[in-house]
């Protein structure tokens, strides 16, 4: 009354007594309309009921008799039970408001009564209503009191909701509901949230003066410099609540209310539940709800801490996993930005760390959300902000790789973001969402056994496998081999490689640097010095893929890029590699090494020339079913069978037209290089082998193992007889072993050297040993330098010897030719000692004893044709 009692000390002037009237009158109704009860804890007095000399007093005076004493009672007994040490702390008190109640019941019926009430008091109790607001905040005190007894919070007394709110131990479910209905029943309310109001008054003026919704407006001016730093506290602590519910923020409940009764129906509240499952149906909300999710989104992949899900189910694996960034959520209503914690749980997810399924799978699906809609990716969108014009947002993640795949240079920063992302996708085939798409019927065909938590990438690793199949989709087919040709750019976008090779990339190449192809470049270069295992099976694998189509290989396709383009004009897959060796000599040196490599590795094993691979697994099966498919030993077992009758004519085929290609560009062969490693250190001094333009160092090395051929351990000399029969018979000018012969071929043959490629297999061997009595020393030399040992190893399959007087000469002829060699010390052929020329002649006397051989002509030379004539042994 002190206060409205100063009101009529002033002048008696009319018009100020009148407004001190209305001033009195006013003061009288808001003292006498409504009762308040001071409860503390910072809030505003509770509305308790109308007040006994309110407007409504006539209209309940008769009405609700009863009601006014109850409500009298009521109150006194609250009072009494107020806590008189000042603190005001309300106990159990269950407040209703009788008076105000019962003219709310009876308003039901005022038109069957005599009298309605007065407008006043309707007005009164419309009044009643928009301010009994803090009956709420009682009722929590209410149902609260144990909670609020037990908890260590400093802020109880000053803030019981914020206290309730941060408490990292259970409150009860009592406390919890009410908690729960009165954040729901005040979101959106700035002038309900008292900390939030008293933090943000000066920043609500400044920022948000011209906002309807306050709320909204500090929380999308929370990243401005301009707001206070308590004003910023509060704000993140108002986020963090609301994204435990989607009913503590007003405005995205509103405007997702028609969405989540479409998709989320059935969904309970809290958790953030409600918010995940719209997540989910993004692509599809309204725009409203999309836009406001998409807001959502952002934020959790900012800060972990506004991410409740991943708060409830990665705790203790990121209290594990990550202990260095778990501290933000010992604390989330501290402005700390997680992102950090969520990329070290995402890596960790990646390499099958994280234990908790659900924690696993949530964080699956934000990733597969980012990569899917990337606009919801804010490093990536930040970071490529300059290539935006390059590509549409829906499809912008796609568009960088096509980028990038053609040739094109981004910014650092979103070459960075793109890698980042590749990295990421490669774990799992749900991060490659076009990828998934398109190859589900296949990963269901193909991988469906294929356990992804075993090893990241699995199911990736097992569709690029079966591309080849006839049953894979061409859709999916397209994705796989377009997806494997960027991946290779960088190892640590081959998921199963990176991990299976992560000590070789460490010993091997350590010194390289990731991307541009070539950490996978260094690897496949330095394959025989991994010792078996996964890796080396891991890199072989890929070397089989980029065997089948140049382009599966990020550094030969731009290192032989421009010579495709020049000089296989029209070829496809595999036959680019053909038609780049065909044209070996008109290479750039970057595009020669790359083939250098693949060649050698086709040689080496033969598992990655699929085609030869394909072609000959009937006689791998039946002649070297028990050879090791690794340095060159399957290729060496199969050419030491080509005589036999029964030997596949599509092998001996494809098997020739390897050679012929390896042979010129790779005339030592990865066997003979093993088998006589030891004995080119000590028969062939390095300082005469010469590399020059006519001749390559391996060239230098065959050529001095040939002409020294009885000087080198016998493991040596037998891979050294073989290889060169091989070439005698698929005969090629310029050959190292074999080039003492190009004259003779000409002369004897009627062959020019550089089509000898064209005539029919062993053709041109067999013409030379026809005229051997007029070749030269150094050719005959080589000639017979195959035979003792092809003899030897026949021996069990030769055919009986026939007496033909042709045979007869052709020893008598071996005979002579020696002699005169030996007479003549001329040529290369002077190396022989006389020792090794009886042995020779003895070793081939004994043969006419058990076994013989003989020719049968199969036609006449002369005019030009080459004579054919078939050995047999």
């Amino acid at each position: 009354m002190g206060g409205c009692r100063g009101l009529l000390a002033g002048p008696r002037a009319a018009l100020v007594t009148l407004l001190v009237l209305v001033s009195f009158a006013a003061c009288e109704s808001a003292r006498n309309d409504f009762r308040y009860l001071e409860i503390g804890y910072n809030f505003k007095p509770v509305l308790y009921d109308l007040g006994a000399n309110s407007a409504c007093a006539e209209d309940f005076k008769d009405r609700c008799a009863n009601a006014v004493k109850v409500s009298q009672e009521q109150y006194n007994g609250i009072l009494s039970r107020l806590d008189g040490n000042g603190t005001n702390y309300l106990a159990d008190a269950k407040v209703r408001s009788p008076i105000y109640s019962c003219l709310r019941e009876g308003e039901k019926f005022s038109d069957s009564m005599d009298e309605a009430y007065t407008q006043q008091c309707m007005d009164l109790l419309d009044d009643f209503q928009q301010k009994n607001t803090n009956l709420e905040r009682l009722k929590l005190l209410s149902s609260c009191k144990k909670d609020l007894d037990a908890l260590g919070c400093v802020e109880r007394k000053k803030n019981p909701v914020t206290c309730l709110s941060k408490s990292n131990e259970a409150i009860s479910q009592r406390c919890a509901v009410r908690l729960t209905k009165m954040k729901s029943k005040f979101a959106g309310r700035l002038e309900q949230d008292v900390p939030l109001l008293r933090a943000c008054e000066d920043d609500v003026k400044m920022l948000c003066r011209a906002r309807t919704n306050k709320i909204s407006c500090l929380k999308s001016k929370a990243g401005s410099p301009k707001m206070s730093e308590a004003c910023k506290r509060e704000v993140h602590r108002r986020k963090v609540e609301e994204s435990e519910d989607i009913r503590f923020n007003k405005y995205l409940f509103s405007v997702c209310a028609l969405d989540r009764e479409q998709h989320c129906k059935d969904v309970p509240f809290g958790q953030g539940r409600i918010v995940t499952c719209l997540e989910k149906f993004y692509g599809g909300l309204q725009a409203e709800c999309k836009s406001a999710i998409k807001q959502t989104i952002i934020d959790k992949q900012k800060d972990s801490t506004l991410d409740v899900r991943f708060r409830l189910l990665c705790k203790e694996d990121a209290q594990n996993l990550c202990p260095m960034e778990f501290e933000v959520l010992e604390d989330p209503f501290e402005i700390n930005l997680g992102g950090k914690l969520k990329k070290c749980m995402r890596n960790a997810t990646l390499k099958g760390e994280v234990k908790n399924a659900e924690c696993k799978e949530h964080l699956l699906f934000m990733m597969e959300q980012t990569r899917k809609y990337t606009e919801l990716d804010p490093t990536l969108v930040e970071a490529c902000e300059k290539e935006k014009h390059l590509c549409e947002a829906h499809n912008f993640l796609e568009c960088l790789r096509e980028e990038v795949m053609a040739g094109n240079v981004l910014s650092q920063r979103c070459e960075q973001a793109l890698v980042y992302k590749d990295i990421q996708a490669a774990a799992d085939i749900k991060l490659k969402t076009h990828m998934s798409a398109a190859c589900h019927a296949e990963h269901m065909t193909f991988c469906d056994g294929v356990d992804n938590n075993l090893s990241p990438g699995n199911v990736i690793t097992c569709l690029e496998d079966h591309f080849d199949n006839p049953m894979f989709g061409k859709k999916c087919k397209r994705k796989v081999q377009r997806d494997l040709a960027y991946t290779t750019r960088d190892i640590r976008m081959l998921a199963t490689t990176y991990q299976s090779c992560q000590y070789e990339i460490a010993e091997l190449c350590d010194d390289v640097q990731p991307g541009g192809g070539r950490v996978v470049a260094c690897l496949k270069e330095s394959r025989n010095k991994i010792a078996g295992g996964k890796c080396r099976s891991a890199i072989m694998r890929l070397m089989k893929i980029s065997a089948t189509n140049w382009k599966l290989d990020w550094s030969t396709y731009f290192d032989c890029e421009e010579d495709a383009d020049s000089l296989c004009y029209g070829k496809r897959d595999a036959g680019v590699h053909t038609c780049l060796r065909e044209n070996y000599d008109f290479l750039s040196a970057k595009c020669k090494a790359r083939q250098d490599v693949l060649m050698e590795a086709e040689s080496e094993a033969v598992q990655v020339n699929v085609k030869l691979a394909n072609k000959c697994s009937g006689a791998i099966t039946k002649y070297c079913s028990d050879v090791e498919d690794e340095g060159g030993k399957v290729l060496s077992c199969l050419q030491g069978y080509v005589d036999d009758e029964s030997f596949p004519k599509v092998c001996l085929k494809a098997l020739t037209h390897h050679m012929n290609i390896t042979g010129r560009l790779m005339p030592m062969g990865p066997k003979l290089k093993t088998d006589c490693a030891e004995d080119v250190n000590n028969v062939c001094m390095w300082s005469n082998l010469k590399e020059d333009g006519s001749q390559t160092l391996d060239s230098a090395i065959l050529r001095c193992l040939v002409s020294k051929s009885e000087q080198v351990r016998p493991q040596c000399k037998q891979t050294l007889q073989q290889r060169v029969l091989y070439l005698l018979r698929n005969y090629q000018q310029g050959n190292p072993a074999t080039q003492v012969c190009d004259k003779d071929v000409k002369r004897l043959c009627h062959v020019s050297p550089n089509l000898a490629g064209l005539v029919e297999v062993g053709s041109i061997y067999k013409c030379l040993l026809k005229n051997q009595e007029t070749i030269g020393g150094d050719c005959f030399f080589v000639l017979t330098m195959p035979k003792s040992n092809k003899m030897a190893r026949d021996e069990t399959t030769v055919e009986p010897l026939y007496q033909e007087e042709s045979f007869k000469n052709y020893l008598s002829n071996i005979e002579d030719r020696m002699r005169r060699m030996e007479g003549s010390g001329s040529g290369s052929g002077s190396s022989v000692n006389s020792t090794f020329m009886v042995a020779f002649l003895l070793l081939s006397l004994a043969a006419v004893g058990f076994s013989g051989y003989y020719y049968k002509s199969r036609g006449a030379g002369g005019g030009g044709n080459v004579v054919y004539r078939e050995l047999r042994a």
